[in-house]
C-alpha cells in the first residue's frame, strides 16, 4: 500500500524526560527528610514522657511539626512533577497525532486529485466473484461448509 502514508511505531515511544528529574529527586530528599523529623520528634516526645529530660516536648513537638511539613511539602512536589510529566507527554502525543492526521489528509488529497486508482477487490469487493450464499431466515452472509 504505497499510497497510504506508512505509520512508524518509533515515533510513539516515549523517551525518558529529564526536565522533571529535580522536581522529583527534590519532593523524595523533602519527603523522606520529613518522615525522619516526625520519627525523631515523636521519639523525643514518647522518651521525655516515660523519664527522660522534661524539656525533650517541646522540642520534640516542634521537631514532629516541622517533620510534618516538610512530608506535605515533598508529596505536594512529587505530584506537581508527576503532573508536569504528564503533561508534557499528552502534549507530545497530541502533537504526534496532529502530525499523523495531517499525513492522511495530504495522502487522501493526493488520491483525490489522481482518481480512483485502487481496484475494488482492494477493498473486498469484487465484481466478478460469485456472490456469497445468504441465510433465506436472516439475510446475512453464512459460510458454506460441505461435508
Amino acid at each position: 500500500m504505497s499510497w497510504f502514508p506508512t505509520w512508524d511505531p518509533a515515533v510513539w515511544r516515549t523517551e525518558p524526560g529529564s526536565s522533571c528529574g529535580w522536581s522529583s529527586l527534590a519532593g523524595q530528599f523533602l519527603a523522606y527528610a520529613g518522615v525522619l523529623g516526625m520519627t525523631a520528634g515523636a521519639s523525643m516526645v514518647v522518651w521525655s514522657h516515660f523519664g527522660g529530660p522534661a524539656n525533650y516536648a517541646p522540642t520534640g513537638w516542634l521537631l514532629a511539626t516541622a517533620g510534618q511539613m516538610l512530608l506535605f511539602f515533598g508529596v505536594v512536589t512529587l505530584v506537581s512533577g508527576g503532573l508536569e510529566q504528564t503533561t508534557e507527554q499528552v502534549n507530545k502525543r497530541i502533537e504526534q497525532l496532529g502530525d499523523h492526521i495531517i499525513r492522511i489528509e495530504q495522502a487522501a488529497r493526493e488520491m483525490s486529485l489522481r482518481g480512483n486508482s485502487i481496484p475494488p477487490a482492494h477493498f473486498g469487493h469484487d465484481p466478478d466473484a460469485a456472490a456469497p450464499q445468504r441465510s433465506a431466515a436472516s439475510g446475512y452472509e453464512r459460510s458454506v461448509v460441505e461435508e
